[in-house]
């Protein structure tokens, strides 16, 4: 495999799912250390309030810009490449790429020239502390330009089939962190954070380029033409519900700006911990398989597309909600375990805690909404996404407002919950109508069937640990851990698709690892 990625070869399907998805967790662990060593070295201070949320609001952004790449942009060029040219295909890309470089421009003038004034424009933190950190916001500018740049890049890579390449770039902006909190943060304080950061995206942005020139003989010209009425119809309809989702996102996260110092930080420390599974996982498969899907739409291969699309749901339902049940129950042990050192006291784990057992709940939705959001893209179903995401967002942010009105800053967590709960039940009618060659009604079946296993053993777990147990986080861990195992190997001696699923990934993890192996 490593000779595969040093060469950089452009993949096939299942070979793509595997290397992204091994360095898909090589990125994202040196993404959580970043986190870890943000915890460790600052705890939950009132700069760090900020930089969080800093990174939120940027995420958002970004989130937007990513939607518009992988629901309307890719499918287009790789639309323009098959019906018309690459060169056709490339020219409609880069009209984007220069798009993205003006925004970027565009974003950190303001940022740079009056920190101050965008910071009490876009938050509710007291006066004084915007002031005494303004150069953080200038910093986030300057972040949010480059990463829209640099996610861009990254998915044309990926539509041209370089999976693992794509995802190899994405370390050098964690690499960048880690290394600037490292010799810098003495000096710099949390803006290091940001500096480091940027330092890699621009790495990953030269190495992207070069690699476009030089390997695909990529020719950066641009052509506005190609962008039809048919595509900024598309990018309308596509990004409306994107842009309320966005809007909806950055409610609490203005909201608890004005809660006390500390709250944002261990809002923050809690869901990148929770989200950690489903980022190691969710996300490059969710993107290898929008690609697939994208391939196999115009062909009209339903039951290869059933195939596909039940498999990795199942796949990844069997890994997802067993974790997901099991840092619910072990929320505080996970928490003190992987964060209780330095700058970061017992308060701050408890508040961080209490978020993370919310979010990390979370887990089996938002993995389940990511596979059924590509079924939307292949088939061009820009409208009904939209309406499906306006009402989505709305939904969230009725709930938000109730939820912090009757439990804090909690309330934000638990808002989350209920609305990616409510939206799976919601989304039924549109897959049986639309979609109807995926047995959805089976994959939601085996779902239930494996929540029900996991959840049992996580209460027989969480028993044992409160009636046995002697206070030991790494004992209490051990044991609850032995317990969902066992039901979990329980669950496949029962059930014959189980199974088979598990001896389908050994023998693609032996199939593509080992040395010459194709796709």
């Amino acid at each position: 495999m490593l000779v595969r990625i040093v060469m950089l070869s452009e993949e096939s399907y299942s070979r793509g799912v595997f290397s992204t998805t091994a360095l898909n967790a090589v990125s994202q662990a040196l993404g959580f250390a970043g986190n870890l060593a943000l915890a460790c070295w600052f705890g939950t201070r009132s700069d760090v309030d900020i930089y969080y949320y800093c990174v939120g609001m940027a995420f958002l952004a970004s989130t937007f810009f990513g939607n518009l790449n992988t629901s309307v942009l890719v499918p287009e060029a790789m639309r323009l490449e098959r019906q018309c040219s690459r060169d056709d295909a490339q020219a409609f890309l880069n009209v984007f790429l220069f798009g993205y470089l003006a925004v970027g421009i565009v974003a950190m003038v303001p940022g740079m020239a009056a920190p101050v004034s965008v910071g009490r424009l876009l938050s509710r933190f007291q006066a004084s502390l915007i002031e005494r950190h303004a150069d953080i916001f200038s910093w986030a500018c300057v972040f949010f330009g480059l990463s829209n740049v640099a996610q861009y890049l990254s998915d044309i890579l990926a539509s041209r089939r370089y999976f693992a390449l794509s995802v190899l770039l994405g370390i050098a902006p964690k690499l960048g962190l880690l290394a600037f909190l490292y010799g810098y943060r003495g000096s710099w304080g949390i803006r290091a954070a940001f500096l480091g950061t940027c330092v890699g995206l621009l790495v990953q942005i030269c190495c992207a380029v070069f690699f476009l020139k030089a390997r695909l003989g990529w020719r950066f010209q641009w052509n506005l033409s190609s962008v039809g009425a048919r595509v900024w119809k598309n990018i309308i309809f596509s990004q409306t519900g994107h842009l309320v989702g966005a809007a909806a996102g950055a409610v609490p996260l203005f909201l608890l700006s004005s809660f006390s110092e500390g709250t944002l930080s261990a809002l923050g420390y809690g869901q990148r911990l929770a989200v950690l599974p489903a980022l190691f996982v969710v996300q490059p498969v969710a993107g290898v398989l929008g690609i697939k899907l994208n391939e196999l739409r115009p062909k009209e291969a339903w039951p290869e597309i059933d195939r596909i699309f039940r498999g990795v749901w199942h796949g990844l339902m069997m890994m997802l909600v067993p974790i997901s049940v099991f840092l619910v129950v072990y929320a505080p042990e996970v928490v003190g375990l992987l964060y209780m050192r330095g700058n970061f006291d017992a308060a701050s784990a408890r508040l961080t805690a209490r978020f993370f057992r919310i979010f990390a709940a979370t887990i089996p939705f938002l993995a389940s909404t990511a596979l059924t959001t590509r079924l939307f893209i292949a088939w061009q179903k820009v409208r009904l996404s939209m309406m499906y995401q306006i009402a989505n967002r709305t939904v969230f942010v009725l709930f938000l407002l109730l939820g912090i009105r009757w439990f804090g800053a909690l309330g934000y967590p638990l808002s989350d919950l209920l609305t990616w709960a409510v939206y799976q039940f919601a989304l039924l009618p549109a897959i049986w109508r639309h979609f109807s060659c995926v047995n959805y009604q089976a994959a939601v079946a085996r779902a239930g069937r494996i929540a029900a296993f996991s959840v049992a053993g996580g209460t027989a777990a969480l028993a044992c640990s409160r009636f046995c147990g002697n206070g030991n986080a790494w004992a209490d861990l051990f044991t609850g851990s032995s317990i969902c195992l066992l039901v979990w190997l329980a669950q496949m001696a029962l059930f014959e698709d189980d199974r088979r699923l598990v001896a389908g990934w050994l023998r693609s993890m032996v199939r593509n690892s080992a040395p010459g192996a194709g796709g």
